[in-house]
């Protein structure tokens, strides 16, 4: 009787582990995106971060056990316009140097009135600056995968991005909204 009860515990103990590993999902990066969408002369134009790991958990069953960690390496910014690219690098922008990484993560999640509609709180932080943030996403099953896409808006100034002569200058709007579109495996 003793070594059933073992077994149990055993079984018990592996079933709550694949429960919760069932959450864990691996992002497709082919087909993923996390980027922006800024204005240059109140004309929006977009970007993108070609370089991201996301570790993503969520349930939609249980958003509050859920968690996103995703990091950015922000040298990876890629606006189709090479000098536009290579200035977001300096230090009055993204510094990079000092900086390489931007990062969010997760603190809370609560379920909108949509279907497959939630909220994510967390921390952003970029150039070293960490601000709270929320984001609206959908999570959207197929066959085989999800699709998470949401969005974001922050002020650039909250990040000291567009600094020095930039700091008062609309030029660059200083609304700035992230935006983010993530195909997840399991």
């Amino acid at each position: 009787m003793k070594s059933t009860s073992g077994i149990l515990v055993i079984l018990a103990g592996m079933l709550l582990f694949q429960g919760v590993r069932a959450n864990e999902w691996n992002v497709d990066a082919e087909t993923s995106r996390i980027g922006f969408v800024a204005t240059y002369d109140e004309i929006p134009f977009e970007g993108r971060f070609d370089e991201f790991t996301a570790l993503i958990r969520f349930d939609p069953e249980n958003p509050s056990d859920g968690s996103f960690l995703i990091t950015i390496g922000v040298a990876s910014v890629n606006t189709d316009s090479p000098d536009r690219d290579e200035g977001m690098l300096e230090a009055d922008w993204f510094d990079v140097e000092s900086h390489p990484e931007a990062a969010f993560t997760s603190l809370r999640f609560e379920r909108l009135s949509g279907e497959n509609e939630y909220a994510v709180t967390g921390d952003l932080t970029i150039k070293g600056i960490t601000n709270p943030v929320t984001a609206t996403f959908s999570w959207t099953p197929a066959d085989s995968s999800v699709r998470l896409k949401g969005s974001a808006d922050v002020e650039r100034g909250d990040f000291d991005i567009g600094t020095g002569d930039w700091k008062d200058d609309d030029t660059i709007g200083f609304d700035v909204r992230i935006v983010f579109d993530l195909t997840l495996t399991q």
